[in-house]
């Protein structure tokens, strides 16, 4: 895969993930505590993804 094929590929893999983020941040207050925990705690997954997708597109600069 070239690079401008796989930094396409990141950003649409960054805006997929930070639209799920808002969409569960948007559905937090609907939720009972013990389903806000569970949303929080794959939220949390989320961001960490989010920052791998947002170091790969750094290095991706470099090139």
């Amino acid at each position: 895969m070239d690079a401008n094929t796989e930094t396409k590929k990141l950003i649409h893999e960054l805006e997929s993930k930070t639209a799920s983020l808002k969409s569960a941040a948007n559905l937090l207050r609907e939720f009972t505590t013990p389903e806000k925990r569970k949303m929080i705690a794959l939220m949390r997954d989320a961001t960490k993804e989010i920052q791998q997708y947002l170091a790969e597109l750094e290095k991706s600069l470099d090139y």
